[in-house]
């Protein structure tokens, strides 16, 4: 018996194989921006005035609140000891466009919401099985008329840094800021531009071919299922087995 649970736990852990990954990520670098205001030094409206077109540009889309966002999320993987690496550049934005034919002399004003990178938590940063022989990292910029955002990290890796690291960025947040636009000229454009920046990179340690783990695991596999069939047979066991079938049964009180 010790012999084939022996065998049996060699299978296992030859099957599992080495974990050996490096992965790097990033989950939703963002930025939204909705008008809040115009306000022309007498009164402030939240509704833009007849003849003010908002419109979005470049990568952003419509957020179906008023105003214009995008967003952006990359990862690289890596297990065989070749360099993964992705980059994302998007650049967009928001226009107001004076089709009213006239001047307007106040300012429009917008809520802005950016993160670059949010939500943070498990599965996302960077992270090594060996930091010896692996390394993984990543940068993120958001950057805008409302501010910017930046986060990254160089994972140090090399000789004295074996074991499993992680590189995790700070909990979820997100930042909010007010920025304007203003005056607008009749037939005249008013722009706000955003940029997402995101590159991750991954190198993870190559797997080892010799021992081949599958023929170790059919080997090891092939050894138990011979020591159980032996032991099947071994006269002893069939001796004590018929003579327990055959023995008197006794009574009950």
């Amino acid at each position: 018996m010790p012999s084939f649970v022996f065998a049996l736990i060699a299978v296992v852990v030859l099957s599992v194989g080495a974990d050996a990954t490096a992965i790097a990520s990033v989950k939703n670098a963002f930025w939204r921006a909705d008008f809040a205001w115009y306000d022309d030094g007498v009164t402030k409206s939240s509704v833009l005035p007849s003849g003010i077109e908002l419109l979005c540009s470049g990568t952003a889309h419509g957020d179906g609140l008023g105003g214009c966002g995008d967003s952006a999320s990359a990862t690289a993987i890596s297990a065989n000891g070749a360099w993964k690496m992705t980059t994302i550049d998007r650049t967009g934005g928001l226009v107001l466009r004076n089709t009213s034919g006239h001047a307007f002399g106040g300012v429009f004003a917008f809520k802005s919401r950016f993160s670059s990178f949010y939500p943070a938590g498990s599965g996302t940063g960077a992270s090594v099985d060996n930091g010896g022989r692996e390394s993984a990292d990543y940068l993120t910029v958001v950057d805008g008329a409302g501010g910017s955002d930046l986060q990254g990290c160089n994972m140090v890796s090399g000789p004295g840094q074996s074991g499993r690291h992680e590189c995790r960025p700070m909990p979820p947040t997100f930042q909010e800021s007010i920025f304007t636009l203003g005056p607008s000229a009749s037939g005249s454009d008013l722009a706000a531009d955003w940029r997402i920046y995101i590159q991750v990179t991954a190198k993870g340690e190559a797997a080892d071919p010799v021992p081949e783990p599958p023929a170790l695991a059919l080997f090891f596999a092939g050894a138990a299922a011979t020591a159980c069939r032996r032991k099947a047979r071994s006269p002893f066991r069939q001796i004590r087995q018929l003579s327990w079938s055959k023995a008197p049964s006794r009574p009950r009180p």
